[in-house]
């Protein structure tokens, strides 16, 4: 499912990446390229502690959030589970200040941290009415602050909603330009979300919450998916993953938009919203971490564990004006 909140995350020491997808982890060695894999009880989603340890939160009811280690993922350092509607410590207590104050445990459901003690919180009765189930959903995430929710629906057009996590009201709705997100990033460093709608990326002000600036990534009638959205430590370059849809799919294929074709990494100046870098591939990226020298390890969309190192190497990519209300829309 695509994410706001980082899918992949690399150790401090920058020699581990790691990612999940269903209810396998796979850890990535960025010496030598081997990639093993950790078969977990359910699926969660992965939470970036600090550059030594990494959190684990299950989905399923009961599921224990716990925290392990890059250099030992399969060992756990920390667990808790939540009681009535509170996280409580069964191991390891005294790392569960490293967490982050909010954390999501399901697309309706967070966990906030008010006077060092985890919370539960529920967003489903926040929620407007185009909110009917979890596959409306595309995902939420955590915002910068640690105290609001990002909503974003896929099914619907124009939804983005704020929720405070603490007072339980939605603080921002806003207007997008297409229907579903498929991917998105914080700007380190700046009061900026950027986001991939099917074939657009949009530059939003999270002060005013508003469009500052959108371009297409591809303009051709077969259309493009951006899969992935990545930004460096500074906040400088953003790695775009974009994926190109076949006119065409393979016998059998329902939808074959969906086959694994080909698709382009792209690097953006962020300020200039200029494309400096491109790098073609023969397969979907579905997850993107920068290295500290330029390097990009990538993830293959529909892979079990497989990863690439990318270079993109200097060159032009023409962006184009978002669609207007009423023009045409592949999809």
């Amino acid at each position: 499912m695509p994410s706001i909140d980082p899918t992949l995350i690399i150790s401090g020491d920058e020699s581990v990446a790691l990612s999940l997808h269903g209810r396998n982890l796979e850890i990535f060695h960025v010496a030598t390229g081997e990639t093993e894999l950790i078969e977990l009880p359910n699926p969660g989603k992965l939470i970036a502690v600090d550059g030594d340890a990494f959190a684990l939160i299950g989905y399923a009811r009961g599921s224990p959030v716990t925290i392990r280690t890059y250099r030992q993922p399969q060992q756990i350092i920390a667990s808790a589970e939540v009681r009535g509607y509170t996280l409580t410590a069964t191991e390891g207590g005294e790392h569960f200040d490293r967490l982050p104050p909010l954390l999501l445990v399901g697309v309706d459901s967070a966990l906030l941290r008010r006077d060092g003690t985890f919370r539960m919180r529920r967003l489903r009765s926040a929620l407007p009415d185009w909110v009917t189930d979890a596959e409306a959903l595309t995902y939420a995430a955590t915002c910068p602050d640690g105290r609001h929710v990002l909503i974003c629906g896929y099914k619907y057009d124009g939804a983005l909603l704020l929720w405070d996590a603490g007072t339980g009201r939605m603080d921002a709705q806003m207007k997008l330009l297409t229907q579903g997100v498929m991917a998105g990033s914080f700007r380190p460093g700046r009061a900026e979300l950027w986001i991939g709608q099917i074939d657009t990326l949009e530059r939003i002000d999270t002060r005013e919450w508003r469009i500052m600036a959108a371009k297409r990534v591809r303009n051709q009638p077969t259309g493009s998916f951006v899969e992935a959205l990545a930004f460096d430590a500074d906040g400088r370059r953003l790695a775009v993953a974009h994926a190109l849809r076949q006119p065409q799919g393979p016998p059998g294929t329902e939808w074959p938009w969906y086959a694994p074709s080909g698709g382009q990494l792209l690097v953006l100046d962020a300020d200039r919203f200029l494309v400096t870098h491109t790098l073609a591939v023969d397969r979907w990226l579905d997850g993107l971490a920068w290295l500290s020298d330029g390097r990009i390890v990538a993830r293959e969309w529909a892979s079990n564990g497989a990863f690439r190192i990318l270079s993109p190497e200097p060159g032009d990519h023409a962006l184009h004006e978002p669609r207007k209300p009423g023009d045409w829309n592949w999809i």
